[in-house]
């Protein structure tokens, strides 16, 4: 067994130096992105003990690379066992939660890395509630990166330059729609729940008068703070299950997208690489470090205690830490904005080359002021509250009926065949089944032609009531195939009715979204790629050093390509000149894309 180096020289630094400057000149999403998407395998032996770990998934380009350097050192417990880690990007909420319900059978995980403490403390919390005890028990801290409002440099000159703006400047700005505002669903994601409870840390200062210190259950639960922070979400443009899902958005589509949304400094340095190597010309995004303190991504690592993890299965997790916490394996996460967990003795020239202005940070040795981390109590009432203050959505849902729908395919789900339009059904009703009551939707259907449901007349959206649900539910399973395909005519049509409801009620700032399903090529609209672009792309140049669309009508389109036949080049370019996004997916994916849009609301 070969054992790895704790002590990485300064001659050994000197050299990665070289090599860190060559990945820095191409740290973009590309490489992020795939490593992002494939947890690290182990294949079945005798010998060895797997330990299952789940990390946040901005980490995922580091801890990729890391454990798969680590299964190849072949390391053993004391008992023998070769240890081989089985590392699964996840979201944070989603990751500890998961451990806490205790429902993965055999999959079991035995170590997890949230992105920030704020989930250990809040999950250690209702656990104790439950059980009487802590769930995970931190053997330390892997890496750090500060949560940031990542801007548009336009819009920090707007706001009186990086060094006054705070959480409350820009709360406040955001509360009055004065801003196009984004964060991810606190439930699901730490920058969210960062986000959030920066928003009741500015909502207790306006209602002092004063900076304060450490943020009480008195504070969290006082109707006025409560209605400070709901009218921050009254404009959140839509929520998001991880961080990666809205630096990428902010990427690929730059100031329209977005004003300000809150992300790592980490995200911001990747987010500039991406810009500058793609030739994007958008103006550089800033980290902006708010002027009353932030809180540190800090990714601790910890241990799960239930009693799935075995002696085995402990000791290989320690193991992997002490791997992941050896200099020369935290000196390879500097290429990706995260600061060391160690001390590392490092030319101060590495560091500079990723802190710096035109990465949109401050330099790597400023020093920044931190909020305190509230107990686990006052970070679940504060996450109780939004599920009260959380914006309401309104889903204009886009579905399929041509005859391509009735074609049978095996749902490997369930384990039988199924029609293309029993699979939309059931991922439809999952869709509804995680909105909230005050939640609305409307269903519009499109074959060779285009008309809403009878249960959702045009102007109509159904309340997302339990009662709302069961309708809905009734009306997806009576859809019957049949027909061609007016995509392109749908998605213009429910554009055209959002807008309006837009035009006539702008004191209403729902979260409104488009979400397109299709199985097949368009072959019976009257408007084509390119005039649907030049109605609704608001994210997309006019080439005149302006934007298609409509500056009133930013309504973000979300499309789903059902199986191999689905044309998904257009709808990509749709939904990418709107602010959106697609995803292909056949009937081991549907219900996931589904769940994935629904993280939006």
């Amino acid at each position: 067994m070969r054992q790895h180096q704790n002590v990485y020289s300064r001659a050994q630094l000197k050299r990665w130096l070289g090599f860190l400057l060559v990945l820095l000149a191409g740290v973009g999403q590309s490489g992020l992105a795939l490593a992002a998407k494939q947890p690290n395998l182990c294949q079945p032996a005798s010998d060895q003990v797997v330990v299952r770990f789940t990390y946040g998934s901005e980490k995922a380009a580091w801890i990729y690379e890391a454990t798969e350097a680590f299964n190849r050192e072949g390391f053993k417990t004391a008992s023998g066992q070769r240890i081989c880690v089985n590392a699964i990007p996840k979201g944070s909420g989603d990751s500890v939660n998961q451990i806490m319900q205790g429902s993965a059978g055999p999959d079991e995980v035995h170590a997890t890395s949230p992105a920030s403490d704020l989930y250990v403390n809040l999950i250690n919390f209702e656990n104790t509630e439950q059980r009487g005890e802590d769930l995970l028990k931190v053997d330390g801290f892997l890496v750090s990166s500060p949560v940031v409002i990542a801007a548009w440099e336009p819009v920090v000159e707007r706001l009186g330059g990086e060094e006054a703006i705070g959480w409350k400047e820009l709360f406040e700005k955001a509360g009055s729609g004065g801003l196009r505002y984004g964060q991810t669903n606190p439930e699901r994601s730490n920058s969210g729940l960062s986000a959030l409870v920066a928003q009741f840390f500015a909502g207790a200062e306006v209602e002092e008068g004063r900076a304060v210190p450490r943020l009480s259950l008195t504070k969290v639960e006082d109707p006025r703070v409560q209605a400070f922070v709901e009218k921050v979400h009254e404009n959140v443009i839509h929520y998001g299950a991880s961080t990666g899902f809205y630096a990428d958005k902010m990427t690929t589509g730059g100031p329209q997208y977005a004003d300000a949304v809150v992300l790592y400094e980490s995200d911001v340095i990747q987010a500039n690489h991406a810009v500058r190597n793609r030739k994007l010309g958008y103006p550089r995004l800033v980290a902006v470090y708010p002027t009353e303190g932030t809180f540190v991504s800090n990714h601790p690592f910890a241990v799960v205690k239930r009693d799935w993890v075995d002696a085995d299965e402990e000791e290989g997790a320690k193991r992997y830490f002490e791997f992941l916490m050896s200099p020369s394996v935290q000196a390879q996460a500097l290429q990706y904005g995260f600061r060391p967990g160690v001390a590392l003795d490092i030319d101060p020239e590495i560091y500079a080359k990723v802190w710096n202005p035109e990465n949109g940070t401050m330099p790597f040795d400023s020093v920044h002021r931190f909020l305190a981390a509230p107990s686990g109590k006052v970070v679940k009432a504060i996450r109780d509250a939004f599920r009260g203050i959380k914006n309401d959505a309104v889903v204009y849902l886009v579905i399929d009926r041509s005859g391509s729908m009735n074609a049978r395919i095996m749902d490997t789900e369930l384990g039988q065949m199924r029609t293309r339009m029993e699979m939309a059904v059931d991922s439809a009703d999952l869709l509804a089944t995680r909105l909230q009551d005050n939640d609305r939707l409307a269903l519009l259907l499109y074959d060779y032609g285009v008309a809403y449901s009878d249960l959702t007349p045009k102007g109509q959206p159904l309340a997302m009531t339990a009662d709302g649900k069961a309708k809905l539910r009734q009306t997806l399973e009576q859809i019957r195939p049949k027909g061609g395909t007016a995509m392109r005519q749908a998605i213009a049509e429910a554009w055209d009715d959002i807008c309006t409801d837009i035009k006539a009620h702008p004191e209403q700032h729902p979260i409104r979204v488009i979400l397109v399903l299709t199985d097949g090529i368009d072959n019976a609209s009257k408007v084509s790629d390119q005039q649907l672009i030049k109605q609704l792309g608001f994210a997309q140049a006019d080439g005149r050093g302006g934007y298609l669309g409509d500056a009133e009508c930013k309504i973000p389109v979300f499309g789903i390509a059902f199986g191999d036949k689905a044309d998904d080049r257009s709808l990509k370019a749709i939904t990418e000149a709107a602010g959106g996004e697609t995803r292909r997916g056949d009937s081991g994916e549907i219900r996931a894309i589904f769940k994935r849009f629904s993280d939006l609301l």
